[in-house]
């Protein structure tokens, strides 16, 4: 289904939590906010920043604030970040949220054309910035 949504030019909303230099560095936990791209076949594009409380404080994750974070992805298809625990996977996932730290380190931009590419294939791969004229 959302496969064939995609097929068509239907954008998808991508967090990235980020400490900066444009790449996915930074711990979910970590995160006080998610920059949000939209991607889709014709590219990727900067969106806007999502604030959150930390969801962790002292090494422990705070349900309160987890549950405020979710609520400020409203509408985000995948969080990607250079780690997040079990738990809060979990519960992004029960929200409808994915959650991967599979692209830790790469470059935002990169990082998010390979997950859309290994999530709706590569017919569907947007293309990078370098790549527009």
């Amino acid at each position: 289904e959302q496969l064939s949504t995609v097929a068509t030019g239907t954008s998808v909303l991508v967090a990235i939590a980020t400490k900066g230099n444009g790449r996915i560095n930074q711990h979910f936990g970590h995160a006080k906010e998610f920059q949000v791209y939209e991607v889709s076949p014709k590219g990727v594009e900067f969106v806007g920043h999502r604030k959150v409380d930390e969801y962790c404080k002292g090494g422990w994750g705070e349900d309160a604030s987890l549950d405020g974070v979710i609520a400020a992805l409203e509408g985000v298809s995948v969080v990607l970040c250079a780690k997040i625990g079990d738990c809060p996977k979990e519960s992004l996932t029960a929200a409808g949220i994915a959650a991967t730290d599979t692209y830790a380190h790469e470059w935002i931009e990169g990082g998010i054309v390979a997950w859309y590419e290994a999530t709706f294939g590569a017919a569907q791969t947007p293309p990078t910035q370098a790549h527009v004229a």
